[in-house]
């Protein structure tokens, strides 16, 4: 068995830790703004876990208290490794449009604010966001 391993859980007793401890604070979701419910089962697209604001992909600390900030499972996905400028523009948008009730409902009006954002602006993202997967 070769390949490198995820740096997220070469230590997974401290990844756990950092997990507890940015969940256990009780903030909102960092990407959409609404509450996360801790009693959500695993996998479900509302269940909170943590994304890292620098991604890992790009160098970022998955342990490190400063990069790590709750988000839905949902939203985690919706932004993989949008840059941070992005996403705060989509939320923007999407507060501008009325904002969302669900985090599923978020993602939605983020995936139509960001083609609007892209359209309107004509702004060239790049390639990794354009082959981003949503939920």
């Amino acid at each position: 068995m070769g390949g490198t391993v995820n740096p997220r859980y070469a230590n997974g007793h401290r990844r756990r830790m950092v997990r507890a401890r940015v969940l256990g604070q009780g903030r909102p979701c960092w990407i959409c703004g609404l509450p996360i419910d801790p009693s959500l089962p695993n996998l479900d697209p509302c269940q909170g876990v943590v994304d890292e604001a620098v991604p890992v992909s790009q160098g970022g600390s998955p342990y490190q208290g400063g990069n790590c900030l709750p988000a839905h499972r949902c939203c985690n996905a919706w932004r993989s490794t949008k840059p941070v400028a992005v996403v705060r523009e989509v939320q923007q948008v999407v507060a501008s449009m009325g904002g969302a009730a669900t985090p599923q409902q978020w993602c939605a009006m983020a995936r139509a604010a960001l083609a609007a954002v892209r359209r309107d602006k004509a702004i060239s993202l790049p390639q990794q966001v354009e082959q981003s997967t949503d939920w």
